[in-house]
């Protein structure tokens, strides 16, 4: 049988403790020496302070790159990038996935157009690159539609017989939630048809 070797810190079977490791044997396969290779290059301190608020911060909900960088703003620059790095990589921490999920959030549920969404992920700190690709979901026949859809909940409430009165609320309705004026032409002119 192999010889125990105690973790530091750990006590013997006899009095009460348990934590050991089969010492290598003479024909061993090297398992003892690779443990603590490991564990040498994993810090077994506590976790840190900046990775507790990280963490914390993004159990809440998604976090932009920028965002999480100022709410971090109490640790050292080289500490907070590297902490940016590290959930990065490890998938936590994603522009590209934040601004698609928003872009589908404002698209599916409450029907906003692309300029109401750009300003959203502009707000959220987004860069530029992962707005522009999130944006490119929105196709302009689908944003008509959207438009169309939301007029023509508003027109079967409102008196008609004004017709260019009619026309202005529309058009600043559908400018508010963020459809161009090319969106806002088709769209009306289609409802008012029909």
């Amino acid at each position: 049988m192999a010889e125990v070797i105690y973790l530091p810190g750990a006590e013997s079977p006899a009095s009460g403790g348990g934590a050991a490791l089969p010492a290598k044997s003479s024909e061993g396969n090297g398992e003892v020496e690779d443990f603590f290779e490991v564990a040498d290059a994993v810090d077994p301190v506590e976790v840190r302070p900046i990775r507790e608020i990280s963490l914390k911060v993004l159990s809440r909900r998604d976090h932009s790159r920028k965002e999480l960088r100022e709410l971090l703003a109490e640790f050292q620059e080289l500490e907070i990038e590297q902490e940016l790095a590290d959930l990065e990589r490890l998938g936590y921490l994603d522009d590209q996935r934040l601004a698609d999920s928003i872009v589908e959030r404002l698209v599916q549920r409450k029907g906003l157009g692309s300029s109401a969404i750009r300003m959203e992920l502009q707000k959220r700190k987004l860069d530029s690159e992962a707005v522009s690709g999130a944006l490119e979901a929105v196709d302009k026949e689908s944003e008509r539609d959207r438009a169309v859809e939301f007029l023509q909940k508003r027109a079967a409430r409102m008196d008609l017989t004004d017709r260019e009165g009619a026309i202005r609320r529309l058009s600043g309705q559908l400018a508010r939630r963020g459809f161009d004026a090319d969106t806002i032409r088709s769209a009306i002119s289609q409802v008012l048809r029909s």
